[in-house]
């Protein structure tokens, strides 16, 4: 895997260590610079608990990509645009919008593919004014090469009936522009792009739809996966504990 510019411990841990609320110019040249900022910031990676919804993806991004060359699969980046009658379904539900979601397109999946693909998505809405944004979905999902179409259907099917003009802008999968991108940039810069890119809304999302939930979702193992890559990172970002050698004397 070609990583890019800077180590991938001090990339992570940098990222997590950042303050969201800052101006989001600066999400966007935050990768641009992180060689040169890991070389003055000090950092300690908080526990799993203790991280942000924008730091969790990328782990789950990260965490996917073993998974992706262990497998042989195609950890495809996607946008999907929620038709009102589900984004409507998904608010008027019990559960929090994106546990229903994720619950609606795990069981679509299963009945379609006879199998549970790893997936993660941001629940996202560009505000308006006037209080008509669209809701959409932004993430990844592990698909083999011949399941695209398969899963494209499943969009669909949650969707529901719509017209031809949003239907054929409903689902988008960008594999083949992150490949694009991976060449130019290394992998681990594009995958942390994608992921930050996914909750460039958070604030603005949480604020006026989804007040008090989460607006990340992921499977359990994509979870477990990112976990471990977490723990891994924060044992060896430990600060070192300049007493110790005295205390062995």
């Amino acid at each position: 895997m070609v990583l890019g510019g800077g180590s991938f411990e001090g990339s992570i841990v940098y990222i997590v260590n950042i303050d969201f609320d800052e101006l989001d110019s600066y999400k966007t040249q935050l990768l641009e610079s992180l060689p040169e900022a890991l070389n003055d910031k000090p950092y300690h990676l908080p526990e799993w608990r203790s991280l942000s919804e924008e730091a969790k993806v990328c782990f789950y991004q990260l965490g996917m990509l073993s998974t992706e060359f262990d497998e042989n699969l195609i950890a495809a980046p996607f946008s999907f645009n929620m038709s009102e009658k589900l984004w409507k379904a998904a608010s008027n539900s019990k559960a929090p919008d994106t546990t229903y979601l994720q619950h609606r397109l795990k069981t679509a999946l299963k009945r379609t593919l006879n199998r549970v693909p790893d997936f993660w998505f941001a629940y996202e809405v560009n505000h308006s004014a006037d209080n008509t944004g669209k809701p959409h979905l932004h993430g990844t999902m592990l698909l083999k090469p011949d399941e695209f179409k398969k899963v494209r259907d499943v969009f669909h099917q949650l969707n529901g009936e719509v017209t031809s003009d949003f239907k054929k802008f409903a689902i988008r999968f960008s594999s083949g522009k992150r490949r694009r991108l991976a060449k130019e940039i290394g992998d681990l810069q594009t995958n942390l792009k994608w992921a930050l890119y996914c909750t460039k809304e958070r604030a603005t999302t949480r604020h006026y739809y989804l007040p008090g939930q989460s607006t990340t979702a992921a499977t359990r193992s994509v979870t477990q996966q990112a976990k471990k890559y977490h723990q891994q990172i924060y044992n060896s970002s430990k600060p070192q504990d300049e007493f110790a050698s005295l205390r062995n004397l």
